[in-house]
């Protein structure tokens, strides 16, 4: 009983009005708000912060030590090997990162921070480099969701200008990131899935 008749162009626009044609289209806006730090000092219990090479993960570990918590950090890595200040990981290894997370004091964390993605930032953006990049970083960053997933410990991803904001060009190596942790906060809503977009043009603050 299906019947198709060729509409004119005429007749659309008849039907839906210049006005409404305006609405189909949306754009993202990002409105800059005051940082409000949580009610309370105290950061108590374990945390993970899986770190990167560049420091801020020592200085997110140092913070959050400050504010009284115990804090172990996590290298990606060849193996699984303990280091001075944590472990070193290969997160491409879903049992390697299973077995950091328990050798850490998990899976019930106080809070995971994942700083792994800010190793992808400010690359030369090469077809190979970002196929290599995004292997990496997703299949990290889902090893580590799915090894907390039934503790329900809160997780932060952090990147470095994955994000579009004030008409800058998004990492596009880091930028599937944030389309993984929408789909972690969507089916594993007990992790509270935070993420993190860090300024690329001023890094003194990142760790604040």
């Amino acid at each position: 009983g299906l019947r198709l008749r060729r509409v004119s162009r005429a007749a659309l626009r008849r039907a839906m009005g210049v006005a409404s044609a305006a609405r189909w289209l949306h754009d993202v806006r990002w409105v800059e708000k005051p940082a409000q730090p949580p009610a309370g000092s105290a950061l108590e219990g374990q945390w993970l912060v899986c770190a990167d090479e560049r420091g801020v993960g020592r200085e997110v570990a140092t913070l959050l030590e400050a504010a009284g918590a115990r804090v172990t950090l996590a290298w990606r890595g060849d193996g699984l090997v303990p280091c001075d200040e944590g472990w070193r990981v290969d997160a491409l290894d879903p049992e390697q990162v299973r077995g950091m997370v328990v050798r850490a004091g998990g899976p019930g964390f106080a809070g995971l921070v994942c700083l792994w993605p800010l190793a992808a930032a400010g690359g030369a953006a090469s077809l190979e480099r970002l196929e290599g990049a995004h292997r990496e970083l997703l299949g990290g960053v889902l090893h580590l969701a799915q090894a907390i997933a039934d503790a329900g410990t809160p997780l932060w991803l952090v990147t470095r200008g994955a994000q579009a904001v004030s008409g800058n060009v998004p990492d596009v190596a880091q930028a599937p990131v944030w389309g993984l942790g929408g789909v972690i906060a969507a089916e594993l809503p007990a992790l509270r899935a935070v993420r993190i977009d860090l300024d690329p043009a001023n890094e003194a603050t990142d760790a604040e």
